[in-house]
């Protein structure tokens, strides 16, 4: 595969991102890089490392994207969060289904203990 200056570029962002014993495996030298990428955004890896890989992949073109969007149904929503210049991307939280009575009322609390009526 003949790899892009934008490609190299994320692949080097890639293997910033990689726990430190899956750093050797991402190299442009490395024939399987794709598969390991592709192994490695279906396990637990951070949103920012996914965004980028789904990039990469979405670059190199041909079938390597198929190769992400088989649990593309099950995979968390993103938000991008910015504090102090700082952007992060993070996982929405799951959204909590609360019954009527206890959504209105508001908790009370003494010394950071919530009060049971």
């Amino acid at each position: 595969m003949l790899y892009t200056k934008p490609m190299i570029e994320l692949v080097m962002q890639i293997r910033k991102w990689m726990p430190s014993e899956l750093k050797p495996d991402v190299k442009l030298a490395n024939p399987n890089l794709f598969n390991v990428l592709a192994q490695h955004y279906h396990n637990n890896c951070e949103v920012i490392t996914k965004a980028l890989i789904k990039e990469l992949f979405s670059l190199a073109g041909g079938n390597w994207p198929v190769l992400l969007q088989t649990q593309a149904a099950v995979k968390p929503k993103s938000r991008i969060k910015v504090y102090r210049g700082q952007t992060t991307l993070e996982d929405k939280p799951a959204e909590l289904t609360l019954n009527k009575n206890t959504a209105n009322k508001p908790k009370r609390m003494y010394r950071g203990v919530v009060i049971q009526d």
